[in-house]
């Protein structure tokens, strides 16, 4: 059966975009498995052989309907086995930094560092059909570039976007290159006006002291909160830079130790409205609520968002990645933009 359309309503404002999405695309799993080419830049992996990625997958969709979420699910596409030879990426699951869509109603195609994840690029077609099923219409497609050098920068892995303050965030590693947020910027001119770039450092147990893959492990903005681990940003005057950005935005800064980031991914949350605009959800997974404090969970709460809290231990350790990387945002009605 397919979901009451919501129309697209351009915002009164051009100039300025609402910070939730209300619609969020989920890529079914059927070829998850742990990726060898990611490895390298992404400690968190474990090549584990219990695979219950589906049954995860299925259970969070349905927890996030029941909560009010419009989910838009994107199923196996046999003609992209066919022309890829069934060379598949055990990445798809987290589309989000592969494809984006944008409060002003583009999509965005971003240059991943991984050949196994350049081949995601090749589906923006079917992206764009299951959307335009839900009634989204693109108003037009931007395909970012690779930097000279093979220079990525993995989508809303690698950024972290304040859309009502009009500031972009970013940690830089080898999958989010200055370079290519330069030309992000630039083409996003308009509604973003700052870009604030940190290093973003793991603990040696850990990461061996690599950076942060991506910057929505270590930071998530919500309409009046932001996550962020202010301990993995070692440089004590982008740290500031990073909280006084934020606050100057209206976010309440909520501290989120390194422990918490990489035992539990307490920062790769991700808030949404619900389909009838109403309400707010924090999408994270059941081991972030576990990790984080009560007073953290209260100041979150406190804002008016509702947590839902996603079961996939499976995913999170074969793929390196929870739930805010597997939530891509679609902006299906614009109305308070």
């Amino acid at each position: 059966m397919s979901s009451p359309q919501s129309p697209i309503i351009l915002p009164s404002d051009p100039h300025k975009h609402a910070q939730l999405a209300n619609a969020v695309l989920m890529v079914r799993p059927t070829s998850f498995k742990f990726n060898i080419e990611s490895f390298e830049t992404n400690p968190n992996q474990k090549n584990i052989q219990q695979n219950n990625a589906m049954e995860e997958f299925a259970a969070s969709v349905k927890l996030l309907t029941d909560n009010g979420v419009h989910v838009i699910v994107m199923e196996d596409v046999s003609e992209y086995d066919k022309v890829w030879n069934d060379e598949r990426s055990p990445d798809e699951i987290f589309p989000n930094n592969v494809f984006g869509t944008m409060p002003d109603g583009s999509i965005i195609v971003y240059p991943m560092l991984n050949r196994n994840r350049q081949l995601e690029a090749k589906r923006l077609k079917h992206i764009r059909s299951a959307l335009a099923k839900e009634n989204y219409q693109a108003s037009h497609v931007v395909e970012l570039l690779h930097g000279p050098k093979g220079e990525a920068l993995e989508g809303t892995g690698s950024l972290v976007i304040d859309h009502d303050g009009g500031v972009v965030y970013m940690a830089r590693s080898e999958r989010s290159s200055p370079l290519v947020l330069k030309r992000f910027m630039n083409l996003h001119s308009k509604y973003y006006k700052k870009a604030v770039c940190f290093d973003s450092v793991q603990s040696q147990e850990r990461g061996q002291g690599m950076p942060f893959y991506h910057t929505n492990v270590v930071m998530s903005i919500g309409e009046g909160f932001a996550l962020v681990c202010l301990e993995s940003i070692k440089d004590e005057t982008e740290r500031q830079l990073v909280v006084d950005t934020l606050k100057e935005s209206g976010k309440e800064v909520i501290d989120v130790s390194l422990k918490q980031t990489e035992e539990s991914f307490c920062c790769n949350a991700l808030e949404v409205r619900t389909r009838d605009g109403q309400d707010k959800v924090i999408i994270m997974s059941e081991s972030a609520q576990k990790g984080f404090t009560t007073d953290q969970l209260k100041r979150m709460k406190d804002t008016g968002s509702k947590i839902v809290a996603l079961p996939i231990t499976t995913i999170e350790q074969i793929g390196g990645g929870s739930a805010r990387c597997m939530c891509m945002e679609v902006w299906k009605d614009r109305n308070n933009a």
